[in-house]
């Protein structure tokens, strides 16, 4: 998941684990855990003609990716709570 959004990659994950930290309306369709396989066909099925199937969505799934997980700025910041 992490790979594809930080390629502007939207996906879909169920609602297990920090799935929800990455996956989200911004990133892509969250389903729960215990699925109906007909949901996922749906999000499947609708996702062509849907906003998130363009290429601006795609920049703002790489921009979530870029703010929230690019490693240089996160690990500069883990640094900065390790030392300090």
């Amino acid at each position: 998941m992490m790979e594809a959004i930080s390629f502007g990659i939207p996906v879909m994950a169920t609602n297990v684990g920090g799935c929800n930290e990455i996956v989200n309306e911004s990133t892509g369709f969250l389903i729960e855990k215990d699925f109906d396989p007909k949901i996922v066909a749906q999000k499947i099925g609708s996702f062509k003609d849907s906003a998130m199937n363009s290429n601006m969505a795609r920049k703002d799934v790489r921009r979530f990716w870029k703010e929230r997980f690019e490693v240089n700025k996160n690990f500069k910041i883990f640094l900065e709570r390790i030392i300090n």
